[in-house]
């Protein structure tokens, strides 16, 4: 049995990452449903402005790793190559203010830098229309557990919605339709047909982890999750507070909050897929429908 080193294919900018994202200290969850849950911030700036912009062009940053595989990027060794690139994994997104595309690449964002995850299909580049949307999962992203030398596969799904309750309620109907529908067999053939980096050893050790009929390896399905939502305590923060402390703030005002997450995520999706592993993601906003359109803003 092989063991694999994917850290190598790692293609997001941890230091935007480290410099953005921030997570919330809470008790360690006793978990009987088999999930982890990741309270996360968007770090506020020195005026106390959460640096939501900043994120929606970080994100922007990427879209040429995120979209295009490695066989379509080839070796650029110009910057008008590089710029053909962007042009053309921008144009491959539907660049629109109510699509989930903010959500999806912000997911691929949190999967390889704070999951070490890379991603293994570039789902977008696979689109024979930009105007539709992305069937099936919002990403193919694996890892190697070394303590149980198992390689672990994460298929993703991300929500930006007005609520955390609607955004846990629409992931959890996606994910029944996804195994209902045999989806998870899909995503995989996929995986054989249209892995993202060149053909070589790596493909074929991949190809024989996920080979259903190899008795010396095997893989572990899990589901990643973005529960992206708006929240009304950045209004309360930005008439009570001054800016040195708002961050303070909003920490102590998001961790009281943490209970209460976590039981909605317990009463609407725990229990679910009780054979799968969730990582949940949870991501406040001021407005997620104003972080799309910033989103889209720096894609257009």
């Amino acid at each position: 049995m092989i063991a694999l080193d994917l850290t190598d294919y790692l293609e997001v900018s941890s230091r935007k990452y480290q410099a953005l994202i921030a997570a919330v200290e809470h008790p360690p969850a006793q978990d009987p449903l088999n999930s982890t849950l990741r309270f996360k911030y968007v770090k506020f700036d020195a005026n106390g402005i959460p640096r939501f912009r900043d994120l929606a062009e970080c994100l922007a940053d990427h879209v040429i790793t995120y979209c295009l595989s490695a066989r379509r990027r080839g070796e650029p060794k110009s910057a008008d190559e590089w710029s053909r690139l962007d042009r053309e994994a921008r144009n491959l997104l539907r660049r629109l203010a109510g699509s989930g595309e903010a959500g999806e690449i912000l997911l691929y964002f949190l999967l390889e830098a704070d999951l070490f995850a890379p991603q293994m299909v570039a789902k977008v580049d696979l689109k024979m229309n930009p105007r539709l949307e992305i069937h099936g999962s919002d990403g193919i992203h694996m890892r190697w557990d070394s303590e149980s030398n198992v390689l672990e596969i994460f298929f993703g799904e991300a929500k930006l919605e007005s609520d955390a309750r609607s955004a846990l309620r629409n992931i959890r109907d996606s994910l029944r339709k996804f195994h209902e529908g045999g989806m998870d067999r899909h995503e995989l053939r996929l995986v054989t047909s249209h892995f993202k980096f060149a053909d070589g050893p790596l493909r074929q050790e991949i190809l024989e982890y996920i080979d259903p009929y190899n008795s010396t390896a095997s893989y572990r399905v899990n589901h990643a999750c973005l529960v992206g939502f708006s929240w009304d305590e950045y209004l309360r923060l930005s008439e009570e507070t001054y800016r040195d402390a708002v961050e303070r703030e909003f920490i102590a005002r998001y961790e009281s909050q943490v209970a209460d997450l976590s039981a909605d995520f317990e009463e609407i999706l725990a229990g679910t897929l009780p054979e799968y592993h969730l990582d949940i993601f949870f991501l406040p906003f001021d407005n997620v429908q104003d972080f799309r359109r910033a989103f889209t803003e720096a894609v257009s």
